[in-house]
């Protein structure tokens, strides 16, 4: 098929929902590998080679079996036959980055929604789908930057080139804790039925890429849907301070949301902090 690739003895149904959606144009290309140490790494080694047009994309980099998988704070996931590990290779407005795992988490819980009614899927900032107190998926996003092409309405504006890397446990597995020290919950053990986990693949792409261009168009609107899921917000958290003063200093204080940049509103010691990346996690009480 025109524009993707299979490495021999990939997963068949998933070969299957790869081809679906390039016949239905919800993608422009693919790759598909049996295994390799992180889909994120796979496509960011795509990006810079440089030789993807606009016409190439949205592309996706499919394993079936990921080794060595990035996380924020350089933790490492791996995944077997209960795990989906997927990236997308687009192109956003360089404005519209940092709203970017926000995006995506939300196209994560539309499609979830959709496809497992009565489901309410939860968003912890900046990059955690929640279902409950348990973690389901989490999002990283990596970009590279590139200039806006000749047809571009504005020559100096900048496009940037990303990749939207998402791992999310389908397996039955029960309730488990991950290597970061999150607990998390498998998408069967939750709907009370086994998954395959390439039968939820087409809705999460196609919900993701649906997200990331309402973000361009009508970014309130996807800011007002997180801010209806976000978990932290009217709760103490306590977050890393990355300023260059104290960097590393862990600080505790109330959620507020998020403000219109997509960054999280944190009240502490009577200051507001506008925070653009970092670790947040809930403070639970003691009893």
């Amino acid at each position: 098929m025109t524009g993707a690739r299979f490495d021999d003895g990939v997963d068949e149904r998933g070969r299957r929902g790869v081809e679906g959606l390039l016949r239905a144009g919800v993608l422009a290309g693919a790759i598909h590998v049996s295994r390799t140490d992180s889909t994120n790494t796979l496509a960011l080694d795509e990006l810079r080679r440089g030789d993807l047009c606009d016409a190439q994309l949205p592309r996706l980099v499919l394993a079936d079996q990921q080794s060595g998988g990035r996380g924020r704070r350089g933790r490492v996931w791996e995944s077997d036959g209960g795990t989906l590990t997927f990236s997308l290779i687009t192109a956003v407005a360089a404005a519209t980055f940092t709203g970017l795992p926000l995006a995506a988490g939300v196209g994560v819980a539309r499609s979830l929604e959709f496809d497992f009614a009565p489901l309410k899927v939860q968003l912890k900032w900046p990059n955690d789908v929640m279902l409950g107190d348990h973690k389901l998926a989490g999002i990283l996003c990596e970009g590279v930057q590139t200039p806006a092409g000749p047809d571009s309405e504005n020559d100096r504006s900048e496009d940037r080139r990303v990749v939207i890397g998402v791992g999310i446990n389908i397996g039955s597995a029960p309730e488990f804790e991950t290597a970061g020290g999150a607990r998390a919950v498998s998408l069967s053990h939750r709907v009370g039925r086994e998954l395959p986990r390439y039968e939820v693949l087409g809705g999460l792409v196609t919900g993701i890429l649906e997200a990331v261009d309402q973000l361009s168009r009508e970014p309130d609107e996807v800011f007002k849907d997180f801010r209806s899921r976000c978990c932290l917000t009217g709760h103490p958290i306590r977050f890393v301070d990355q300023s260059p003063t104290r960097p590393g200093d862990a600080k505790v204080g109330q959620c507020e949301g998020i403000d219109d940049a997509g960054q999280l509103r944190v009240r502490t010691a009577g200051e507001l902090r506008l925070l653009h990346s970092g670790e947040v996690n809930r403070v639970r009480p003691l009893n």
